[in-house]
This record gives C-alpha cells, structure tokens and sequence, in this order.
C-alpha cells in the first residue's frame, strides 16, 4: 500500500500475536529488514545477511521477518538493470521462502511478511511464494476519526472544531500524515501562546523548570492552516493503481 498507512505497525502487531511459550509468555521475536540496507556494495554480502537472518530466526522461533521495501531486492526478473548480486539475493530470498530450510522441521515457525509501495514491480515468481497478499490503503473516515483520537483527543489537547470536520480536512492524508499534522497544528499553537519561551530557555534551567506553558483549544482555522502546509503524499490516481492492481490479483 501507500506509504506511511501502517504496514511496519501492523507487521510488529503480528509478532506480539504470535507467543512464545515458557515459565512467561513473550511475543514471537520481529526482524525488521529495511531491505535498501542489506543491499551491499561486497561480493555475495547482501545474500550472505539474508541467510543470517533467516537463520537467526529459526534460532529463535517463533519468529516474524518483516522485509520492507521489498521491490528493491525482488523486482522483475527480466530487468535488465538488475545485477547478478541482486539476482543471488533473489534466489536467496525464493529458497527461504520455499522453506527449504525448515523441511521435516515442526518445531520451527518462521512467518515472512513483506511490505512495498510499488507492488506492481515485484516478480511474479516471488509473488506466488506469499499465501496472502494484503492492500493496507489510505485511512477512511472512521479510520482517520479514530487516528485523531489516538494524536490529539487522548494528549490532552482540546479544540472548538467539530471532530469530522477534522476527518474531512485529512481526505487522502496516510496515518503519518495524519499525525505530521496533529504535531504541526500544535506546535504552531504552542509558539503563538508562548512568544516568550525562547527567552526563559536562554536565562537558564531554574527559570525553564518555572515556566507552565500557556495552551488554548485550537480552532478549525488552526487545523486549515497547519493542512495548508502538508500535501497529501498519494494522489488519488496513485490509489486508483493499488485498488486495479489489487483486484487484478485477486482475480
């Protein structure tokens, strides 16, 4: 899905789902793999990590591996621009996901999950290895009602708008987005009540630890405002793409 609508936050959920047993539950152990970092300039490095951290997993199962941006390592096969590094890293990645490694293994439990924004540039061969195939989208209303609850209502902040005229004013925003705004919209409140804080910050500690910080509730030109300055990072043709391509997959 889009960027910043909570696919690493949903995969993280999922290792905390899955338990560990012993004398104290615990949750399931999470490999982030930002995927652009394990991309190495070193002969067979980059597939030399990758089997590491497949097999740190299996050390530790059960375990979930959350490989993000993961176009960048599994793009067509037939692309001309991609190194026969890349392609090791590839096969690499195809033979964990074959869980060949894992054969006649029951006690091992090691759950892949992948995120990208660009779905459509992915290799269908690494495609057909994933059972499920999820589009995390923009937030709909009830979503981003519930996001500002989360970023505002419950940090103590109050405001005179109407909480849907809020949900209406981040159409096509992403969570992050959402939240870039809710810290935007206060930030600038806090500044205009508090001209004088830059002033008792430089006359030392005793006078910041005196000083109570004035807030007041935000109006809904506060939150036009702070909006006007953040453009929401998916148009709504870009979503159009994730929704065709979505069920062009589930066809």
């Amino acid at each position: 899905g889009p960027p910043g609508t909570g696919k690493t936050i949903l995969a993280a959920a999922t290792s905390n789902a899955l338990r560990k047993g012993g004398e104290v539950e615990t949750p399931a152990m999470f490999f982030n793999v930002k995927v652009s970092g394990v991309m190495s300039k070193f002969f067979g490095e980059s597939s030399k990590i990758v089997s590491e951290i497949y097999g740190a997993a299996r050390d530790n199962s059960p375990s979930v591996i959350f490989l993000d941006e993961f176009e960048s390592l599994s793009g067509k096969r037939d692309n001309d621009d991609q190194s026969g590094a890349e392609r090791r890293i590839l096969s690499t990645i195809l033979s964990e996901l074959d869980g060949l490694s894992e054969k006649g293994r029951s006690d091992i439990f090691v759950l892949t999950i992948a995120a990208t924004n660009r779905p459509w540039d992915i290799d269908e061969a690494v495609l057909s290895r994933f059972e499920k195939r999820i589009l995390i989208p923009l937030p709909d209303p009830d979503t981003r009602k519930a996001i500002l609850e989360i970023l505002f209502m419950k940090r103590g902040f109050e405001t005179t708008a109407n909480l849907s005229d809020i949900v209406e004013l981040c159409e096509g925003y992403s969570g992050r987005e959402i939240e870039r705004l809710c810290k935007e919209v206060t930030t600038r409140m806090i500044r205009d009540q508090n001209k004088d804080l830059p002033a008792v910050v430089d006359s030392g500690l005793h006078q910041a630890r005196n000083f109570e910080v004035r807030v007041r509730p935000l109006s809904i030109d506060d939150w036009k405002a702070a909006a006007a300055g953040i453009a929401p990072g998916t148009s709504p043709e870009e979503m159009r793409r994730y929704l065709q391509w979505n069920d062009a997959v589930d066809a």
